[in-house]
């Protein structure tokens, strides 16, 4: 695991997550694959809970898609966003409960009161991640499912570290990235919690916005390489792609 230092202060983080972070990062044309993508990904949690749906938790709420997707498909639906323009302009346009907070255990969540909590592309984003962790645990059911997505970085992006000069080039240009993990320590700090780690694997290729089948689909080469090789991995020579955790708090009595 990589992590910034010095540590970008929170008001230097302010800054970084102003009004329009939300619109230059997911911009509306990427909005209907990234639908597609969290569309797919309820498909397989119901899946895991034998077809059984509930009441989700989606952390980082951002332009609230995954949440739009959740209530379309039948889920009981809340949400946690850092920026306050963000979650109104959420609970607005979808009327679902949003708390506006920058730490998940400052929340106010009821213990076991959740089913399955979505954290896609935010634990790369806090101070102390062991410590959300920790609060998603509390706040799952006996049995609950938590998925995590971060990305992971690119052999090609360390690379370009070395050559440019950069400490490290993903880090120089997304200061907002306070972490990087790879599959060990995220494991280790999924199990500390006292998770079992269901799945864990490289999906896609780096980029929360990639189509469903794993690939990003948003430029015209790639949608030459998807007609041509359907689901091939691009992660496998450049070394990238996000990295997927799904973990299961275990039953009571087990």
């Amino acid at each position: 695991m990589k992590f910034q230092n010095p540590m970008p202060t929170p008001e230097q983080l302010e800054e970084v997550y102003s009004s329009n972070y939300y619109d230059s990062f997911y911009p509306d044309r990427l909005l209907g694959e990234q639908r597609l993508l969290f569309l797919d990904r309820l498909k397989r949690m119901e899946e895991m809970r034998e077809g059984e749906k509930g009441r989700v938790l989606d952390v980082g709420s951002g332009r609230g898609v995954f949440l739009e997707a959740a209530l379309a498909t039948g889920w009981d639906c809340a949400g946690q966003e850092f920026s306050k323009d963000a979650a109104d302009a959420i609970q607005t346009r979808l009327g679902i409960d949003m708390v506006v907070c920058n730490e998940l255990n400052k929340a106010g969540f009821e213990p076991e009161s959740f089913d399955l909590v979505n954290m896609n592309h935010v634990l790369e984003h806090l101070y102390e991640p062991q410590s959300s962790v920790a609060e998603i645990y509390r706040i799952l059911k006996p049995g609950g499912l938590f998925y995590c997505e971060v990305p992971r970085q690119t052999n090609f992006l360390n690379l370009l570290s070395n050559v440019f000069g950069k400490s490290d080039f993903g880090f120089y240009y997304l200061r907002e990235h306070l972490l990087v993990f790879d599959k060990h320590p995220l494991r280790l700090l999924l199990n500390t919690a006292g998770f079992d780690v269901l799945h864990m694997a490289i999906e896609g290729l780096g980029d929360p916005h990639r189509y469903a089948y794993g690939i990003h689909y948003s430029s015209l080469w790639t949608h030459v390489i998807v007609k041509i090789v359907g689901t091939f991995r691009l992660q496998t020579p450049l070394g990238g792609g996000n990295l997927v955790a799904i973990s299961r708090k275990p039953k009571k009595g087990k």
